[in-house]
């Protein structure tokens, strides 16, 4: 008997966890103007402000990213028009070089 009561606890927390993770995606797009109508996690996002406001790593919170974006506000200003066509061109005409480097606990890059 107590184990039936320990699995009804167990799966009346699990449908509270469920309801819980709803309610908070809820309030998330409500205060998210920029990640959620993308359907991007803000947790994936890197803040750079310069050459453009973000780096998305589309995915690096589930394990798998499918994809970098360079994500950027719109806008009409000719220098700030002029990085962005910059940044989209280096990556159009490929200059660009990748480099992976793994740093320790202790700060030193391996």
């Amino acid at each position: 008997m107590e184990e039936k009561i320990m699995e009804k606890i167990e799966a009346a927390r699990e449908v509270a966890r469920e309801s819980g993770r709803k309610d908070a995606k809820k309030l998330i797009k409500k205060i998210d103007p920029i990640f959620s109508p993308l359907r991007l996690d803000a947790n994936d996002a890197k803040v750079l402000f310069h050459p453009v406001d973000f780096l998305v790593f589309n995915g690096m919170h589930k394990d798998y990213i499918k994809n970098l974006i360079f994500l950027d506000q719109f806008t009409t200003t000719p220098s700030q028009l002029q990085m962005q066509n910059s940044v989209i061109k280096c990556i159009e005409d490929r200059q660009y070089e990748w480099l992976t480097m793994t740093v320790g606990d202790d700060g030193e890059i391996r």
